[in-house]
Protein backbone atom coordinates (compact mmCIF):
# COMPACT_ATOMS: atom_id res chain seq x y z
CA UNK A 1 0.00 0.00 0.00
CA UNK A 2 1.14 3.33 -0.65
CA UNK A 3 1.28 6.77 1.66
CA UNK A 4 -1.03 8.09 -0.55
CA UNK A 5 -3.54 4.98 -0.35
CA UNK A 6 -2.92 4.59 3.65
CA UNK A 7 -3.85 8.33 3.58
CA UNK A 8 -6.51 8.03 2.02
CA UNK A 9 -7.90 4.84 3.73
CA UNK A 10 -7.29 6.67 7.09
CA UNK A 11 -9.15 9.93 5.34
CA UNK A 12 -12.26 7.95 4.95
CA UNK A 13 -12.17 6.00 7.97
CA UNK A 14 -14.46 5.93 11.08
CA UNK A 15 -13.46 7.79 14.03
CA UNK A 16 -12.64 4.95 15.85
CA UNK A 17 -10.33 3.28 13.04
CA UNK A 18 -8.43 6.95 12.91
CA UNK A 19 -8.18 6.33 16.90
CA UNK A 20 -6.94 2.89 16.54
CA UNK A 21 -4.45 3.86 13.55
CA UNK A 22 -3.69 6.91 15.55
CA UNK A 23 -2.68 4.93 19.01
CA UNK A 24 -0.63 2.35 16.96
CA UNK A 25 1.46 5.41 15.00
CA UNK A 26 1.68 6.81 18.54
CA UNK A 27 3.59 3.95 19.93
CA UNK A 28 5.78 3.80 16.21
CA UNK A 29 6.68 7.32 17.23
CA UNK A 30 8.25 6.52 20.36
CA UNK A 31 9.64 3.73 19.48
CA UNK A 32 11.31 5.99 17.15
CA UNK A 33 11.92 8.50 19.15
CA UNK A 34 14.41 6.14 21.46
CA UNK A 35 16.34 5.57 18.55
CA UNK A 36 16.87 9.22 17.37
CA UNK A 37 20.51 9.76 17.13
CA UNK A 38 19.92 13.83 18.78
CA UNK A 39 23.60 14.64 18.46
CA UNK A 40 27.22 13.80 17.12
CA UNK A 41 30.68 14.40 19.22
CA UNK A 42 28.03 16.53 21.85
CA UNK A 43 27.26 19.06 18.69
CA UNK A 44 23.46 18.71 19.02
CA UNK A 45 21.84 18.21 15.76
CA UNK A 46 18.42 21.06 15.12
CA UNK A 47 21.34 24.04 16.23
CA UNK A 48 22.06 26.98 13.20
CA UNK A 49 24.21 26.98 11.47
CA UNK A 50 25.81 29.74 13.22
CA UNK A 51 26.14 28.18 16.53
CA UNK A 52 27.26 24.82 15.03
CA UNK A 53 30.30 25.68 13.23
CA UNK A 54 32.28 27.19 16.25
CA UNK A 55 31.47 24.08 18.51
CA UNK A 56 32.41 21.68 15.40
CA UNK A 57 36.03 23.77 14.93
CA UNK A 58 36.61 23.43 19.10
CA UNK A 59 35.43 19.67 19.16
CA UNK A 60 37.52 18.90 16.01
CA UNK A 61 40.59 21.58 15.68
CA UNK A 62 40.31 22.02 12.72
CA UNK A 63 38.71 24.47 10.29
CA UNK A 64 35.09 23.76 8.38
CA UNK A 65 35.02 24.54 4.63
CA UNK A 66 32.10 25.97 3.09
CA UNK A 67 31.55 23.64 0.40
CA UNK A 68 28.13 25.08 -0.66
CA UNK A 69 25.00 26.90 0.58
CA UNK A 70 24.16 23.91 3.59
CA UNK A 71 27.02 21.59 3.35
CA UNK A 72 30.34 22.39 5.32
CA UNK A 73 33.41 19.84 5.70
CA UNK A 74 36.43 19.29 7.43
CA UNK A 75 39.36 17.04 6.71
CA UNK A 76 41.73 14.63 8.78
CA UNK A 77 39.72 14.49 11.83
CA UNK A 78 39.23 11.63 14.76
CA UNK A 79 36.11 10.83 15.92
CA UNK A 80 35.32 7.96 18.30
CA UNK A 81 38.93 6.92 18.21
CA UNK A 82 38.51 6.48 14.83
CA UNK A 83 40.43 8.35 11.57
CA UNK A 84 38.30 9.62 9.32
CA UNK A 85 39.63 11.27 5.93
CA UNK A 86 36.58 13.40 5.76
CA UNK A 87 33.42 14.46 7.48
CA UNK A 88 30.53 16.59 6.29
CA UNK A 89 28.00 18.99 8.42
CA UNK A 90 24.81 19.16 6.59
CA UNK A 91 22.44 22.17 7.71
CA UNK A 92 18.45 22.30 6.28
CA UNK A 93 16.83 25.72 5.70
CA UNK A 94 13.73 27.18 5.57
CA UNK A 95 12.06 29.72 3.76
CA UNK A 96 12.63 32.45 6.23
CA UNK A 97 17.00 31.33 5.69
CA UNK A 98 16.90 29.77 9.17
CA UNK A 99 19.32 27.06 9.19
CA UNK A 100 20.06 23.75 11.49
CA UNK A 101 22.20 21.01 11.68
CA UNK A 102 20.49 18.08 10.09
CA UNK A 103 23.33 15.27 8.42
CA UNK A 104 26.72 14.74 9.81
CA UNK A 105 28.17 12.23 7.34
CA UNK A 106 31.82 10.49 8.49
CA UNK A 107 34.09 9.49 5.68
CA UNK A 108 36.87 6.50 5.63
CA UNK A 109 38.69 5.89 2.78
CA UNK A 110 39.96 2.39 1.96
CA UNK A 111 42.44 1.11 -0.65
CA UNK A 112 41.10 -2.38 -1.29
CA UNK A 113 37.42 -3.59 -0.76
CA UNK A 114 38.78 -5.90 2.01
CA UNK A 115 40.17 -3.23 3.81
CA UNK A 116 36.85 -1.22 3.29
CA UNK A 117 34.59 -3.98 4.53
CA UNK A 118 37.25 -4.66 7.39
CA UNK A 119 36.90 -0.77 8.19
CA UNK A 120 32.96 -1.26 8.08
CA UNK A 121 32.93 -4.29 10.48
CA UNK A 122 34.91 -2.28 12.89
CA UNK A 123 32.59 0.88 12.74
CA UNK A 124 29.40 -1.56 13.01
CA UNK A 125 31.15 -3.02 16.45
CA UNK A 126 31.92 -0.02 17.70
CA UNK A 127 28.29 2.22 16.59
CA UNK A 128 26.19 -0.29 16.97
CA UNK A 129 26.65 -0.79 21.09
CA UNK A 130 26.04 3.40 21.06
CA UNK A 131 23.76 3.57 18.53
CA UNK A 132 20.62 1.39 18.99
CA UNK A 133 18.90 1.95 15.57
CA UNK A 134 21.74 -0.23 13.24
CA UNK A 135 20.01 -2.02 10.92
CA UNK A 136 21.38 -5.11 8.58
CA UNK A 137 23.10 -3.30 5.77
CA UNK A 138 20.42 -5.09 3.79
CA UNK A 139 17.62 -2.72 5.59
CA UNK A 140 19.79 0.75 5.94
CA UNK A 141 20.26 3.53 3.91
CA UNK A 142 18.76 6.13 3.26
CA UNK A 143 14.62 6.54 3.80
CA UNK A 144 14.72 3.04 5.86
CA UNK A 145 12.72 4.61 8.70
CA UNK A 146 9.85 6.19 6.42
CA UNK A 147 9.88 2.41 4.93
CA UNK A 148 9.63 0.79 8.26
CA UNK A 149 6.93 3.48 9.09
CA UNK A 150 5.34 2.62 6.29
CA UNK A 151 5.04 -0.67 6.98
CA UNK A 152 3.79 -0.24 10.11
CA UNK A 153 0.85 1.63 8.83
CA UNK A 154 0.38 -1.35 6.23
CA UNK A 155 0.33 -3.82 9.18
CA UNK A 156 -1.75 -1.32 11.57
CA UNK A 157 -4.49 -1.60 7.96
CA UNK A 158 -4.45 -4.58 7.61
CA UNK A 159 -5.14 -6.01 11.03
CA UNK A 160 -8.38 -3.92 10.92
Amino acid sequence: MSFKEARAYYQTASEAERNRLDEQMKNTEKVFRKQQILEVAGIPFGISVEEALPMIEKVFGTTCVKVDYQTYSIHDIMYEGQFFDHAMFVFQSDILDHTWLCQAVFLMAAETQTQALSHQQMLKEQFEKKICCYQNPKQSGRGSLLRRYQSAMERALVQS
